[in-house]
């Protein structure tokens, strides 16, 4: 397993102060209004949903305890009455036993997972609704389409108080009138509930409330204490938005380069469970909105002109400086190593396809994909689908995948993707599959081309 040493970044993190300017009030309180509105309209949808699963169970004790509004209760009470509910103490072991160990790459008593959201579920009903929504879902995922009806209907449930009391807090946080912490981790947590589902349609509206309660609560004055889950908060956002930017167009994209100027190297040196998503490769995640902007850039350029301007050629030489400037730290965990120059070769295809973008046919790009895709598939052979660190895979095979050119690499990457979903059993990594089915089957071969296809197929979902 690996140490405190290990899980941080391989070089200095970027300098960095943190100034954090909120948007202005209206803004903050239109865009919350804005998610509010999404999420009323999710909880009528998982409401009816949940009482035709009530009336077709058998527990009819557990269904009535389980409609049961807990509002009236204290903190502590409500986790009392919830774990007296054989379906949800089943989830919630679920959670610690299964689920929390595939979410990142810490394990047991160092995933932050456990050892932070539990205690702070047990005294925060939102979060602990989110919890077992989350371990629901994977549960669901892990029945093989035949899920005991209790346990759905205690999952929607959780699902629908989840997001009926983000709905609540967010209009309370809009007045001053709510605590930041729960409502930020819950956002969070809700974003992998709905990649778990690999319906994620509304990740965007998470993202947006998730950013505004981060940067309401880094201004606040906090103990030194809470190191740790500062460290856990940033990088759990971090993971999300930045692997999210690129699917989410260029106003979010801007909005992350931002975040990351902002939030890399703020209080998170000193923090153990920094690298539980990034592993070693921070400083590549860090690059990864600029990559994704200037394909972004080079694709509205080829559009308005056929040769490449000035601008867009240093950019990419600049780019690919830094992309291969990364490296591991010497004796480091070998899946580590692994994982981090699978990111470092996805964002090589990456920079090489958005350049090279009007040359498709051309030898030189030919020959860059063909090299880049061969030494992505070495790399990934020597990482074991059984690491902890594998859970972060989806983000570079959809890369890989849409620069593969041959059914050899082709069925590669297929076959690793299904090994994933059997390890970690999350919909997203279907859904990725599907999306490259189809790319392959259209003959693309640029990872931009990744977001036309979701369109044309009607998938609704984020890559991460």
């Amino acid at each position: 397993m690996s140490t405190k040493g290990d899980l941080r970044r391989s070089s200095k993190p970027l300098e960095t102060h943190l100034k954090v300017e909120l948007l202005p009030a209206a803004k903050d309180l239109e865009v919350l209004e804005h998610c509010s509105h999404n999420l009323q309209r999710k909880t009528d949808t998982e409401d009816n949903a949940a009482q035709q699963l009530f009336r077709s169970s058998k527990s009819t004790p557990e269904r009535a305890s389980l409609s049961t509004s807990p509002n009236l209760l204290k903190p502590s009470e409500v986790f009392q009455v919830t774990m007296t509910r054989s379906a949800s103490r089943i989830l919630l072991q679920h959670y610690q036993s299964r689920t929390a160990d595939l979410l990142c790459a810490s394990q047991s008593r160092e995933n932050p997972f456990i050892s932070l959201l539990i205690p702070f579920a047990a005294t925060h009903e939102l979060l602990l609704q989110c919890i077992l929504a989350l371990s629901g879902v994977h549960f669901i995922n892990n029945s093989n389409g035949a899920p005991s009806s209790d346990i759905m209907a205690a999952t929607w449930t959780h699902y629908g108080l989840a997001v009926r009391g983000l709905k609540h807090g967010i209009t309370r946080f809009a007045y001053g009138e709510q605590e930041i912490l729960p409502l930020l981790m819950a956002t969070l947590v809700l974003c992998f509930v709905e990649s778990t589902r690999g319906n994620v349609i509304s990740i965007a509206q998470h993202l947006k409330a998730a950013r505004t309660f981060l940067l309401s609560w880094l201004q606040q004055r906090q103990p030194k204490f809470e190191v740790e889950l500062r460290g856990f908060v940033i990088e759990f956002y971090l993971y999300i938005a930045i692997l999210s930017n690129t699917q989410l167009g260029p106003e979010w994209n801007e909005l992350i380069i931002e975040d990351c100027s902002l939030l890399y190297g703020d209080g998170t040196a000193d923090c153990k469970s920094w690298g539980m998503f990034f592993g070693y490769a921070s400083d590549l995640f860090g690059i990864l909105p600029a990559v994704s902007a200037f394909a972004h850039q080079s694709s509205r350029e080829e559009e308005d002109s056929t040769n490449k301007s000035f601008e867009i050629i240093v950019n990419y030489y600049s780019l690919l400086a830094q992309v291969h400037s990364w490296h591991p730290p010497e004796a480091g965990d070998l899946a580590f190593v692994a994982c981090g120059r699978i990111y470092q070769q996805a964002l090589l295809l990456l920079l090489h396809t958005s350049f090279y973008r009007d040359e498709l046919g051309s030898m030189t790009l030919n020959n860059l994909l063909e090299q880049g895709v061969r030494e992505f598939l070495a790399l990934l052979e020597s990482l074991p689908v059984e690491s902890p660190i594998a859970t972060t895979l989806c983000w570079p095979l959809s890369i890989a995948g849409s620069c593969a050119r041959s059914e050899l690499h082709r069925n590669s990457i297929r076959k690793h993707l299904k090994m994933l979903y059997k390890r970690f059993n999350m919909e997203n990594i279907t859904a990725v599959l599907r999306v490259l089915e189809a790319l392959w089957d259209g003959d693309h071969y640029k990872p931009l081309y990744i977001t036309t296809v979701m369109r044309q197929q009607n998938e609704h979902f984020i890559i991460q």
